[in-house]
């Protein structure tokens, strides 16, 4: 069985307003299947995942832990 792997979306897609929240949000998703590029696992959580996570207050295995639960994008910016 071959795995697909796939890239996040652009951070230039916004959601709530934001650049960068989609595509971390991706990145969590991916990871969890296993279909994240190899490539992106290093900086998982630190770059900009962590500066949008800074901007937003938030702490990021929180937000992963939550975005895993099957959460939208929208109830991921709410």
């Amino acid at each position: 069985m071959t795995t697909s792997f796939k890239t996040p979306r652009s951070p230039y897609d916004k959601i709530g307003g934001l650049v960068f929240l989609g595509r971390t949000i991706d990145k969590i998703r991916l990871k969890a299947t296993n279909e994240l590029r190899a490539d992106l696992y290093e900086l998982m959580g630190g770059g900009f995942d962590a500066r949008i996570m800074g901007y937003l207050e938030l702490d990021y295995a929180n937000f992963a832990e939550f975005v895993l639960t099957g959460a939208s994008d929208a109830e991921c910016w709410d």
